[in-house]
């Protein structure tokens, strides 16, 4: 009876773990798009600016950056608990599988176990985005391409 009842545990724990890898596969994916948008969308405006000659087409230039940043920090964050979850998740399959131990007491089988709040809290978010370089450097140049954009047409 045990045997069964550790079996239907793992089961369970696998199939939730299988759940919080295609989520943050999801996430995952999302963030790529966000930055490909970001690019496109700022490289449009600055790119039909020069066309049309108008520098004051290039402060809309400004906006894709920021808001595609705010994007990403969000999607980051909702990543960063799925992937706490997915760490969580494979600790209780090896107290159950190895260790023949008991499932957590908190233990909520699917995505309502790692999502509390819906939207992150707006530091963290922020803070997340200056601690990954690699994603601060690319909404910061492209935040400066407008801006160097208009100088290099003011000339």
């Amino acid at each position: 009876m045990e045997s069964s009842r550790r079996e239907a545990t793992l089961d369970l724990l696998r199939l939730d773990y299988e759940i919080s890898r295609s989520v943050i596969n999801a996430f995952t994916d999302r963030l790529f798009t966000v930055r490909n948008w970001a690019v496109t969308l700022t490289g449009a405006i600055v790119a039909l600016s020069l066309t049309v000659e108008q520098p004051v087409v290039l402060a809309v230039g400004l906006v894709p950056p920021l808001f595609f940043a705010f994007l990403e920090s969000i999607y980051q964050s909702w990543l960063s608990s799925a992937i706490l979850r997915s760490e969580y998740l494979e600790s209780q399959m090896h107290e159950v599988a190895l260790n023949g131990g008991a499932l957590d007491q908190s233990y909520e089988f699917g995505v309502r176990g790692w999502i509390h709040s819906p939207y992150p809290q707006f530091r963290q978010m922020i803070l997340g985005l200056l601690r990954r370089r690699e994603a601060l450097t690319l909404y910061l140049g492209l935040f400066l391409v407008p801006i160097l954009a208009t100088f290099l047409y003011a000339q």
